[in-house]
């Protein structure tokens, strides 16, 4: 490996390789219209309420509202990430 060769960090160290996964965080207005069409959760708080989360088919950003199968206001989105359907890929296969 290069970094070995060149060896540009004095002692030992883990070099960690990562990806954003199949549950990738949706942290950016942007991530929630470019992955418009991905299954999603979305975890948020409405004023004055109790945690929810919505599961769903991501539709995007609206007048600064995440839209899933309802209108979420953005700033109250504590925690977005896409979910995966292994049941949707055992169907491609067949």
């Amino acid at each position: 490996m290069l970094l070995d060769v060149l060896d540009p960090v004095p002692g030992a160290y883990t070099l960690v390789v990562s990806s954003p996964g199949l549950d990738r965080p949706l942290s950016e207005d942007e991530d929630f219209q470019r992955f418009a069409g991905e299954k999603a959760a979305i975890r948020y708080m409405p004023d004055g309420g109790q945690r929810r989360t919505v599961n769903g088919i991501l539709k995007g950003l609206a007048d600064d509202k995440v839209v899933v199968e309802l209108y979420i206001p953005l700033a109250e989105v504590e925690e977005a990430h896409l979910t995966y359907d292994w049941d949707a890929e055992d169907t491609e296969k067949q």
